[in-house]
């Protein structure tokens, strides 16, 4: 049988975290719900990344925090973990790897936009 996997965009609060501080950054340029709404988009690359962690270490659970930035292209143009309490390398590289694949609507007056975003991976 196959195990379920939550992998949470944080738009409602997870078990043990306030949402106040589990809600994605973003500056002036693009709203959260457009930033939301290309992440939602892409969970399931997202997913992917965990199941492969999962593969190796069936428990593996926690929060990953990505900081990346949005060209005024709607690119992006770079991206790094800035909290990881999963602790795997591989989880983070492939997240990475997927997110700068991201293409956003194109900010306002062609603005950088500076997001920080924290994904919460539990099995089930």
């Amino acid at each position: 049988m196959k195990k379920a996997i939550i992998v949470s965009l944080l738009l409602v609060s997870s078990a043990g975290y306030s949402s106040a501080t589990e809600d994605p950054k973003v500056s002036d340029g693009l709203t959260t719900n457009e930033v939301q709404s290309v992440v939602k988009t892409n969970l399931n690359k997202v997913r992917h990344c965990y199941e492969q962690v999962l593969a190796k270490t069936p428990k593996a659970k926690g929060k990953l925090t990505v900081d990346f930035t949005i060209a005024g292209t709607g690119k992006v143009g770079g991206s790094k973990v800035s909290n990881d309490t999963v602790g795997d390398k591989g989880l983070d590289e492939c997240v990475l790897k997927t997110v700068n694949t991201w293409t956003f609507p194109k900010p306002k007056d062609g603005k950088t936009v500076e997001v920080s975003y924290p994904f919460q991976f539990d099995p089930l």
